[in-house]
């Protein structure tokens, strides 16, 4: 950012030089935002010289804590009580005395250290005036100087105190002596005088005479600061230097605005200086501080002009630049790691630095060797130089960080003492309620009452323990109690649930307290703490070893600050602080920290020891097989809990656990695969040991870790592999082991027979003890293929399962003979000694299942009948027994034999179909007694039996009622059916609504059918409308009404109620039924012959249809309905409204020339043809048909009749508008002429 922005920052300063009002220049920005980058820049590119600089830092808090110890002693001045101040106040005068001191001192400090680099900048020769300067080496010429004085002085000493001598002997004056004396002691003494007030060996600060006292010095206990007193020198040596640029940086890490303000007016003092002496040249103050030297906005009245510089790094963009440094290295930290810790590093010399030592630590701690986490190396590189100090105490395992981690195991202890405490109260519960004979508190509280009390009038519950449960559920329902004192006095009380119990039961406080613990279902309470126990060990186990990071991600987060609280270390008030609490919470830095702050050496843990050791305390996945160099010194200094930890599998180390039998560890390393489902492997581990050592594990884990190890069996390959049947082999050869446990195992030894042949000879004794105790039962030992005796000792123990292919296995191995499928059981219970018969009598129908599923060939059973008997009769299922019944071939002789044939209707059913059931009276009439109805089976049965030499046999002399039940029999084939009907005797009441319309008709014609509600139902619901009016038409009167009932009352369609009509049922019965159709009666679908009927139709139900279907065919009814018909129509006016369509040559005739239709009637309906155009000839016989009109047909006779009546008048108007024919006039009447067309 500087490169690409240095033209702004150059542009800026060469305005600030060209200026000559602008004499002290501020460079402002944050620590690290590259000022002096930006001004060295600067100068280099203008090639300026002789600039003076002026560097100081601070790094300690001295001033800080002088103004803290300031701040304070006035808060406790302005809190003290006012009892206090006048004993107080002397004391506090001299600390507040003590503490001025002490800023001044600071104050002298940094200005001499001012004055010093100033001095140190300007050569000794330009400043001979200077009372400061810097001690040097004489030079040679100095030297000589000093021996020609020290020469002189001796020489005029001498010369004066030989003065006789030399005059005498040399002829010089004592003048000329004289002189010479004083010349050389004089330069001599000048010389001196000289060396020494210039180089301020000899300094006079007091003068004191007879008591008057002089100061011509100074007094350093003053309040003035060096720069106060020496302020002219300075303007000496900066005027002298001819420097006209003085940089000073870093002054504002002292927050001292005072000593900016000294400056300021040594500028001045400079200038003005420069201004008087003529010489013009500006001298300038360059000044590098952060804009928060100055509080308000005075730093602008301040400073002449102020250049801020951009930061090139802060929290936001420092990621970018730490990539770029991390570039050139090997094993640099991921780059989300990066993204994160850039957020507090916001110094490019802080970061530059960062990455150096950390390219230097990487190569040190041998971090690729160890397998270090280059992030958590990382991260305590950012630690040492942003908290250095730390990170020494951190060396030294002292510290805030070291707090932290203890505050974080007080958590983890206090959490585990209250886990503690929850286990014992639920180990205590269960020992209580195990200890409990009841199995609820029910039970207990009916064994509390006492045995005189008895209830009264109550017969709903069994015992007091069901009563008590009701009454809990109803606590305010009373009852009543019979209570028979010591003196036999019956008394009776009622209470409610409560008031009992405190009566009778909770008498005590000790009953009280057993009643509270016990739960009202003890199995289940049992079942919720085991379960709990279970939840409760887990989290005692994680809790354990659960690192600093998993720790605090599972406190709250007034915990975790709590953890995180501020203390007077000077860590928690700077504000990187933030940084220390994100690298303890991500788990950067974490109780591994040893293993990246110095260099490894080999000594009882080698290289693999230690990986192992640093990843499983850093919950990093491991390298099972890790080649660890000594395992049992990791045992040895691991901690109980340590072997609880997900990666703590490691080939090396379980074995040595495994061989030196350690209970403690092997259990924790098993709990953990547990936990984290880590058993595929352990499995990998184990499939690499021997069977020794496989051997030596599972006796240790089988009693206390049962579960687990059922689990491991479940997760291996279930091939039969080594691993599998070592891990059997070692249970079952296993002693004193109980029987509950042995039995869990039992389902993986069973589907294992091989394991019957591997088991060594010394241990076979103790695995069939074993297998005898757990009741285990082979399940194909017929895989073995081979003769044996331990066969027959696990044949002897009834070992293996009762199945077909075990069975054959044992017959055969026995016998040496095959054994035939169809004839098995029968064959097997001519073996009246073998174990093998006795095992199937035991589970006979358990064997039988398996006997017909196994028959997967479909191979035909040809026990005896015995067998077949015996199986009928059994508990087998109806299922079983219909699938030994399909393919058995063994004949029932007597069916009697055969227990609750009722029940077994079914199976019979299938027997008969099958005709494995001799054909004979007995067992007919046997099955005849025991059924109520017979079944479809039976009637096949009988359909292949009967014929016409034996049907009188069988049907008509001994078996009518099966004749009865034949002719109603939809399934019998008509040769049955034709024998049944020959020797049936009874009627039929309810018909079966699957017979055909043929048997039906032939059932009908024989009157074997009654008139029931049934019988007419189902001929209804066939639509045998034919049949149910044959039915009718076959009954007396009286029943033919009861069948019109009937029908009535199931709802008689029309169709049939029409065909009834039709038919020659009564007139009352065919009203009730014509008014089951009423307003939907069509007459079209009554027959002419009906002239009641139709009659009562015209009566009631004239319809527009009925009137249109009648005068349709008017001329196919009997006279006495066109009478009615017309008479109706006439009486109801209606006859006018007739369209024309209904006006038919045979209606308009019956009309014309009926007497009892009045003539105005004609009038209208010979109106309403002649307006529909009708032929002349047509139209000619209607109007002659009427006497008092009949005149008007002359007119198509050549004729002129005249209109001398109202009714020739209607009929002339609707001919002449008709055009039939024209209007004459005449004097009295007008008349009609006919139409040439």
């Amino acid at each position: 950012m500087l490169d690409k922005n240095k033209g702004i920052y150059k542009k800026a300063l060469d305005f600030a030089f060209d200026n000559k009002d602008i004499k002290n220049i501020a460079i402002t920005g944050i620590y690290g935002a590259g000022k002096s980058t930006v001004w060295n820049t600067y100068v280099k590119e203008t090639k300026k010289e002789n600039i003076i600089t002026v560097s100081l830092g601070k790094y300690e808090d001295n001033i800080q804590e002088i103004k803290i110890k300031s701040e304070d002693n006035e808060d406790k001045d302005n809190n003290s009580e006012t009892k206090e101040k006048d004993s107080e106040a002397k004391n506090k005068d001299t600390e507040y005395d003590k503490i001025g001191e002490d800023i001044l001192d600071n104050e002298n400090r940094v200005e001499r250290q001012i004055i010093n680099q100033i001095l140190s900048q300007i050569k000794a020769k330009d400043i001979p005036l200077s009372k400061y300067g810097f001690k040097s080496n004489k030079s040679c010429c100095t030297i000589l100087f000093e021996s020609l004085v020290m020469l002189g002085i001796i020489s005029s000493v001498l010369l004066w105190l030989n003065r006789e001598s030399i005059v005498d002997n040399t002829g010089f004056s004592y003048i000329c002596v004289l002189i010479s004396c004083i010349i050389m002691l004089f330069l001599s003494l000048l010389y001196i005088f000289y060396r020494y007030f210039r180089e301020n060996i000899l300094r006079i600060s007091k003068v004191k005479f007879r008591g008057a006292e002089a100061d011509l010095g100074y007094n350093d206990k003053n309040d003035e600061t060096v720069l106060d007193r020496d302020i002219k020198e300075l303007v000496y040596l900066i005027k002298s230097s001819k420097s006209k640029i003085i940089v000073f940086e870093d002054l504002d890490r002292y927050d001292n605005v005072a000593i900016f303000t000294k400056l300021r007016e040594l500028n001045f003092l400079l200038n003005k200086y420069s201004k008087t002496n003529d010489d013009g040249e500006v001298i300038r103050f360059i000044y590098m501080i952060r804009d928060g030297v100055f509080k308000s906005k005075n730093r602008t009245k301040f400073f002449d002009y102020i250049i801020p510089i951009v930061p090139v790094v802060d929290s936001k963009n420092s990621e970018n630049k730490i990539l770029e440094q991390l570039q050139r290295l090997d094993n640099s930290p991921d780059k989300k790691f990066v993204y994160k810790i850039s957020l507090y590093v916001d110094d490019m010399r802080l970061l530059k630095n960062i990455v150096n030592e950390y390219l230097i630590y990487e190569n040190v701690v041998a971090i690729k060797e160890l397998e270090l986490d280059s992030n958590k190396l990382f991260a305590l590189i950012v630690l040492k130089n942003i908290f250095p100090n730390e990170f020494d105490l951190l060396q030294e395992d002292e510290g805030y960080i070291l707090n932290i981690f203890s505050n974080v195991e007080s958590f983890k202890n206090k959490a585990r003492k209250e886990l503690d405490k929850s286990l014992k109260k639920v180990n205590d519960e269960l020992i209580f309620l195990r200890n409990r004979q009841e199995n609820s508190k029910f039970e207990a509280m009916a064994t509390m009452i006492p045995p005189n009390i008895s209830l009264k009038d109550y017969n709903n519950s069994s015992s007091w323990v069901e009563f008590l449960k009701e009454k809990s559920l109803k606590e305010d329902e009373t009852f009543r109690i019979n209570y028979i004192n010591t003196d036999n006095y019956d008394y009776e009380h009622s209470y409610n649930y409560k008031t009992f119990v405190e009566k009778y039961i909770l008498t005590s406080q000790e009953r009280k307290a057993i009643i509270e613990k016990l739960p009202i279902d003890k199995s289940g309470r049992i079942e919720e703490l085991q379960n709990e126990r279970i939840l409760l060990e887990k989290k005692i186990r994680e809790i354990s070893i659960c690192s600093v990071k998993d720790n605090l991600k599972q406190m709250t987060t007034d915990e975790v600050d709590n953890v995180f609280k501020e203390t007077t270390e000077k860590i928690t008030q700077s504000h990187y602080f933030p940084l220390v609490r994100f690298l303890i919470i991500q788990g950067l830095i974490d109780e591994t920290y040893g293993y990246y702050k110095g260099c490894f050496y080999s000594g009882s843990l080698q290289k693999n020891d230690t990986i192992f050791i640093k990843k499983l305390l850093e919950s990093k996945e491991q390298d099972i097989f890790l080649d660890i160099e000594n395992p049992s010194e990791i045992k040895d200094r691991l901690e109980e809990s340590d072997f609880g930890r997900f990666n703590i599998l490691n080939k090396k180390l379980l074995e040595t656990c495994i061989e030196s039998e350690s209970k403690k560890a092997i259990f924790g390393i098993i709990d953990s695969v547990e936990t984290n489902d880590n058993y595929m492997s352990l499995i990998q581990l184990l499939n690499t040991y021997n069977f020794n050592t496989i051997k030596k594990f599972v006796y240790i884990i089988i009693k206390n870790k049962t579960d687990q190890l059922l689990t491991l069996i479940d997760k291996i390959n279930l091939e039969k592999s080594e691993l599998f049947i070592n891990i059997l082999i070692s249970v079952w050869t296993a002693k004193d082991i109980n029987k509950q446990i042995l039995r869990k195992f039992s389902q993986y030894l069973e589907d294992t027979e091989k394991i019957i042949l591997l088991v060594d000879e010394e241990d076979f004794e103790v695995f069939m003890k074993n297998v005898s105790l757990a009741e285990v039962k082979f399940n194909n030992i017929s895989e073995l293929k081979e003769k044996s005796k331990r066969i027959q000792t696990i044949g002897n123990k009834k070992a293996y399962k009762l199945t077909v292919s075990n069975v054959r296995y044992m017959y055969e191995n026995l016998l040496g003979d095959t054994l035939d499928y169809g004839r098995l059981i029968s064959n097997v219970n001519s073996l009246l000694t073998s174990s093998i018969s006795t095992y199937i009598k035991e589970h006979f129908v358990d064997f039988v299942k398996l006997y017909i599923d196994g028959n997967t060939k479909n191979e035909q059973y040809l026990n005896n009948e015995s067998v077949v008997v015996k199986i009928l009769n059994s508990e087998l299922s109806s299922e079983y027994k219909k699938k030994y019944i399909e393919f058995n071939k063994t004949r029932i002789s007597r069916l009697a034999e055969i227990d609750d044939i009722k029940e077994k209707n079914i199976l019979i059913d299938c027997l008969f179909d099958k005709d494995t059931i001799v054909f004979n009276l007995e067992n007919i009439k046997v099955y005849r007694n025991s059924i109520k109805e017979y079944s479809e089976a039976f009637i096949r049965y009988l359909d292949r039996h009967i014929d016409k030499s034996n049907y009188q046999k069988y049907l008509l002399e001994n078996n009518k009622d099966i004749s009865n039940s034949l002719v109603n029999s939809p399934i019998a084939s008509e040769k049955l059916f034709d024998y049944a009907l020959m020797c049936a005797d009874k009627k039929i009441v309810k018909l079966n609504n699957e017979i055909g319309r043929g048997r039906i008709q032939k059932l009908i014609k024989n009157s074997f059918i009654l008139v029931t509600d049934e019988n007419i139902k189902t001929l209804l619901e066939k639509f045998y409308y034919d049949e149910i009016i044959k039915l009718i038409d076959f009954q007396e009167e009286e029943l033919k009404d009861k069948a019109i009932d009937i029908l009535l009352n199931l709802g008689i369609p029309k169709e049939l109620i029409y065909k009834l009509i039709n038919s020659n049922i009564s007139y009352e019965n065919s009203i009730k039924l014509l008014q089951q159709i009423s307003n939907d009666i069509f007459i079209e679908n009554i027959a002419f012959s009906k002239v009641e009927i139709i009659e009562y139709i015209i009566d009631y139900e004239l319809s527009d249809d009925n009137k249109k279907y009648i005068c349709k065919y008017f001329n196919k009814f009997d006279l006495k309905i066109k009478d009615k018909f017309i008479n109706v129509l006439d009486y109801r006016d209606e006859l006018n409204n007739l369209s024309n369509d209904n006006l038919n040559n045979y209606v308009m005739e019956f009309v014309l020339n009926s007497n009892k239709i009045d003539i105005n009637t004609k009038i209208t309906l010979i109106c309403t043809k002649i307006n529909k155009g009708l032929e002349v000839d047509i139209l000619r016989k209607y109007i002659e048909s009427v006497p008092k009109i009949s005149e008007l047909a002359e007119v198509w006779n050549h004729k002129h009749p005249k209109l001398d009546n109202t009714y020739k008048e209607k009929i002339g108007t609707a001919l002449i508008e008709a055009n039939y024919v024209k209007e004459i006039k005449y004097k009295v009447h007008p008349g009609i002429s006919s139409i040439n067309k």
